[in-house]
């Protein structure tokens, strides 16, 4: 089943020396709570390519109310993990989910100002072959 068709004229041909990885491209949704600061829970949106080889997680961007950042990190059935980092900031957050049913259900920790929480999302396979789909952001994590 094809998710996402790309139409022939966006595929580029590759630069020599690169081969092609088989990957996917995935959105994520869900929401984090901040228990130390006690700010209600805050949304958060965005997608990843997962390479199918490592089954790790690169490209990967997201979105909330404090900003961009970019994500790295794995991906099996059954757990999710991926380090964040916002744009602007130089600290790194990280995630961890084990799956409950179509949920992943987990938490954060990060440095003294961002303490740790609650976290849950949903995470759904947008294209089986994403290889040439342009992601990422122009920093890196």
């Amino acid at each position: 089943m094809v998710l996402l068709d790309i139409p022939d004229y966006y595929l580029m041909p590759l630069p020599e020396g690169l081969e092609k990885r088989d990957s996917e491209l995935w959105s994520i949704t869900g929401w984090f709570e901040q228990i130390q600061n006690d700010i209600p829970a805050t949304a958060f949106g965005g997608y990843f390519r997962l390479d199918l080889e490592l089954n790790e997680i690169v490209q990967g961007q997201m979105i909330d109310v404090w900003g961009p950042s970019i994500i790295k990190g794995e991906m099996s059935d059954r757990e999710m993990q991926f380090k964040k980092r916002y744009e602007f900031r130089e600290d790194i957050i990280e995630y961890k989910f084990k799956k409950q049913g179509y949920l992943w259900v987990g938490g954060y920790q990060g440095n003294i100002g961002v303490g740790e929480g609650k976290a849950q999302c949903v995470a759904a396979k947008i294209a089986d072959d994403a290889f040439q789909v342009i992601c990422g952001s122009r920093h890196d994590l």
